[in-house]
């Protein structure tokens, strides 16, 4: 190598470390024109930055400068392309990227990028076929269903039972990072969704998993997000928390309180409400407009007040909603001292505007 293409050299890798792969690729054009073969890695180099942004139009000109001075592709640049084109929705154009793909031998790198593409699409059948060809080629893991889990998680979680039913049949487990992309998923039907949860507990308690309090969290917010949620589905995940001797998340608490308030149980009330206190947990001020609604429901207006004075932080819908409540339920209990200070509170907040304080407040004097 002449001391023009050490310099050169130096200067390229100069610029991918600095991250300006238009500089690093014009040096990279000078030393061909120059005569120098540049090797493999040079191009592997520019190929991952492109990758990064998605630029599949300077992979593309990458590919052609490649040709013109011989250097071959490998699966991997030619998989790179065809996760940029997926990322942007060229789907079609993938398609045959993967036919460039097949002319070798069948990779879990071709593999994976195959599943993107047929999950994208929501074929689950296509998604079987390559399971059943990468069961074929023993190149079946663990990592191929993660692709699936992670991919399909972002469309919809019914999609991920049969998926599940085939990882099963070919003896591969639920593991943490699984469970996690299923307690992220989107759920269009909550007895899907129940059924999932119960191969999660089933795979929890013969694996010993520990999962992360965030996806407690998720896997709560995932059932009561349900229009018709199961409630006792709801405490039996927010029951797991503390058997796996963890504090729960208030955002947890608040969910199971809100699960119990109508029809209110009471028991399930406080139960939660001792845990706070063992636990030592603070309420947020959601909480404590949930605790408002329940002492205002048992007619206990006198709690109910205290709750709503306790609230440090302003916030207009909590607020009016705490007074609304009051407001209500003392006229049900006839209880003048708490129709006052609600009315008041109604006032000096500029809540008298609100549709529902004024149709409670007109009903009060017909």
């Amino acid at each position: 190598i002449d001391i023009y293409n050490i310099s050169a050299l130096k200067a390229f890798y100069m610029y991918t470390n600095k991250y300006d792969v238009l500089g690093a690729q014009k040096v990279l054009v000078s030393m061909i024109q120059a005569g120098y073969k540049p090797k493999k890695n040079m191009f592997h180099l520019l190929l991952k930055h492109y990758a990064s942004t998605n630029d599949v139009n300077s992979i593309l000109e990458l590919f052609r400068i490649m040709e013109s001075c011989r250097v071959e592709k490998d699966e991997y640049h030619i998989c790179l392309l065809g996760s940029c084109m997926l990322n942007i929705g060229l789907i079609d154009d993938i398609k045959s990227t993967i036919n460039q793909l097949y002319e070798n031998s069948i990779s879990v790198r071709t593999l994976t990028l195959m599943l993107r593409v047929a999950t994208q699409e929501k074929d689950i059948e296509k998604v079987i076929q390559i399971l059943n060809e990468a069961k074929e080629n023993s190149l079946l893991n663990i990592e191929l269903y993660t692709t699936i889990f992670d991919e399909l998680s972002n469309i919809n979680g019914k999609y991920l039972i049969p998926v599940y039913k085939h990882m099963k049949e070919n003896g591969f487990e639920l593991d943490r990072n699984l469970i996690n992309l299923i307690s992220s998923a989107s759920w269009s039907d909550s007895k899907t969704l129940v059924t999932m949860l119960d191969h999660v507990e089933n795979a929890i308690e013969k694996n010993g998993i520990d999962l992360l309090d965030s996806t407690y969290l998720k896997i709560m917010n995932a059932l009561y997000s349900q229009h018709d949620y199961d409630r006792y589905m709801i405490l039996r995940w927010y029951n797991n928390i503390l058997n796996a001797g963890l504090v729960p998340d208030i955002l947890a608490i608040n969910i199971a309180l809100s699960a119990f308030i109508q029809p209110l149980d009471l028991k399930v009330f406080n139960d939660i409400k001792r845990v706070l206190k063992t636990l030592n947990i603070t309420p947020d001020n959601r909480s404590k407009n949930l605790f408002i609604r329940v002492y205002c429901i048992i007619g206990n207006m006198e709690h109910a007040w205290k709750y709503f004075e306790s609230i440090t932080e302003y916030n207009y819908v909590v607020l009016r909603d705490s007074l609304t409540f009051i407001l209500k339920y003392a006229i049900r209990y006839d209880k003048p001292k708490y129709i006052d200070l609600a009315l008041e509170k109604l006032v000096e907040g500029n809540f008298v505007a609100d549709k529902q304080i004024r149709r409670i407040i007109r009903r009060m004097f017909t």
